[in-house]
């Protein structure tokens, strides 16, 4: 808590403290004369909108949290499925290359040349990239198993 905070907090304490000792100082015939001042119903209401505001911002607040909770969700969802597709798809290169298909190897050696790398060296998005261009030649459809 800041010293700023607790300094407030302390005077509205002694605010209070002073508020109740004046009105239990107070005659019958003193508050009753205060009362009749004051209008009751729109005390209430304005009590009433403040409570409103403050649910209002304690549900905004929640609904913030919740939100920025599912994003971060969905961002690391999405890093690991990338991982995922990366190593996937790493490894049905290497299948594609060793294999006795020469339709396979020239279009795998087509996609990597494309990329102008090795396929070990490639980056994630060239690899997903090689990937995507290797399901257009209809040389693999995307099954980690093939």
């Amino acid at each position: 808590m800041s010293t700023e905070h607790t300094k407030r907090k302390i005077e509205l304490l002694r605010l209070t403290d002073e508020l109740v000792e004046d009105i239990l100082s107070m005659s019958d015939e003193e508050l009753r004369k205060e009362a009749k001042e004051i209008d009751l119903s729109a005390e209430a209401d304005r009590l009433r909108a403040l409570i409103e505001q403050a649910e209002l911002r304690a549900r905004k607040d929640k609904l913030r949290q919740a939100q920025q909770q599912v994003r971060s969700e969905k961002e690391q969802r999405s890093r690991e499925s990338s991982a995922t597709n990366v190593d996937v798809a790493r490894r049905i290169m290497g299948k594609l290359r060793d294999s006795s298909n020469e339709s396979v190897r020239n279009g795998l050696m087509l996609a990597a040349r494309k990329a102008n790398k090795p396929i070990d060296q490639l980056s994630e998005s060239d690899v997903l990239g090689l990937a995507e261009d290797l399901k257009e030649l209809d040389l693999w459809d995307g099954d980690e198993n093939e």
